[in-house]
């Protein structure tokens, strides 16, 4: 997960973000658990601590492979979980 997060971008909006769907998650920062809730489809994810949005960088084609990463890790933590 580490290498799809290294080079995260804000989104600069004042609008938010479209939803098409979503997974909520947990990290650990600041020796904090944070709710972080990440786009099943976008390559973003939102931070509700922050009241920010963050976006996979596409440039090195990790959108693809982050949706890929997300997907794969829900099935193997629910494989009963449907996908949107």
């Amino acid at each position: 997960m580490r290498v799809y997060l290294a080079n995260v971008k804000p989104i600069e909006s004042t609008y938010g973000a479209v939803w098409q769907g979503y997974i909520i998650g947990t990290c650990e920062l600041d020796n904090a658990v944070r709710k972080i809730i990440f786009s099943t489809y976008g390559g973003f994810f939102f931070d509700p601590a922050s009241r920010r949005y963050f976006e996979i960088p596409d440039d090195l084609g990790l959108r693809k492979e982050w949706h890929a990463y997300l997907i794969n890790s829900l099935m193997a933590a629910d494989p009963d979980a449907t996908i949107p």
